[in-house]
């Protein structure tokens, strides 16, 4: 929600929103300027009985309503979201972690299913963007797979392009980790502008979200020229916060709540 109220993004590609089935039409309620594209990972799960453990998975893109008639869905998966608008095709990707059954399997059959849909649409420019689970400067299979996919399909990585002041996409503080794992990729260098990784004052999730802009020749009388800016700070950062004088006033308004609970 704060991004779509600051930033206010024509697209924005989701990830891991753990919704079932049943529950997808959540994602359209998030705001009343934006509709939803997309599937659950979890219909199989719900298929076989009862829910246990957390849930997990999901793909989807929430597109500003002014656009949705110049939208159509070209493929949903669990793994992957894929629409066209105008000339470009947008997919929103969610690769395997560590520790998923079958990853490097899983890994070739997201790019090769991908591969197909861009075959299908060769007169179309593309955006590839998400959760790659692996940064792809490291020496890995994973990493080797989307480099040789990237090459094969004439796909450039939009940090290369546009290379950002930190390169950082996950960050967990609880765990005391970080790394580079979210990617976008275009097919158009040309037509791609703008590529940043936004650091928001409000983030209930582990990742950054990056964010591309290019150039939609045919949406521009809609859309109109836009900059990636920062987002304005308009939370409280307890972080950033001074805590010596918050707890002495916290100390201050609430000693006398204290008092009458001891008296009682």
């Amino acid at each position: 929600m704060h991004l779509i109220s600051t930033v206010k993004p024509d697209v924005i590609c989701i990830q891991e929103h753990w919704l079932t089935p049943a529950n997808m039409h959540k994602l359209n309620t998030l705001s009343d300027d934006y509709l939803c594209f997309g599937s659950s990972a979890m219909e199989t799960a719900v298929c076989l009985g009862p829910l246990l453990g957390r849930p997990f998975g999901g793909t989807g893109i929430l597109i500003n309503k002014s656009l949705t008639e110049y939208v159509t869905t070209v493929a949903t998966s669990d793994r992957y979201t894929v629409i066209c608008i105008d000339k470009w095709l947008v997919a929103s990707v969610y690769f395997p972690c560590v520790g998923t059954t079958n990853r490097l399997d899983t890994y070739m059959e997201i790019l090769n299913e991908l591969e197909v849909i861009l075959s299908e649409y060769p007169n179309l420019n593309c955006i590839i963007g998400g959760d790659f689970n692996i940064d792809l400067d490291s020496v890995s299979p994973y990493a080797e797979l989307v480099s040789t996919f990237a090459l094969r399909n004439g796909l450039n990585r939009c940090d290369k392009l546009y290379p950002p002041a930190c390169k950082l996409t996950y960050c967990n503080d609880a765990l005391q980790c970080s790394s580079t794992i979210d990617f976008m990729l275009t097919s158009s260098p040309g037509l791609t502008v703008d590529y940043n990784i936004l650091d928001l004052d409000l983030n209930m999730s582990d990742h950054l979200p990056i964010i591309v802009k290019v150039i939609c020749n045919n949406l521009n009388n809609i859309c109109g020229p836009k900059s990636i800016q920062p987002a304005i700070l308009t939370y409280l950062r307890w972080d950033r916060a001074n805590l010596r004088a918050y707890y002495e006033q916290t100390r201050v308004a609430l000693e006398p709540i204290l008092c009458d609970l001891t008296y009682l």
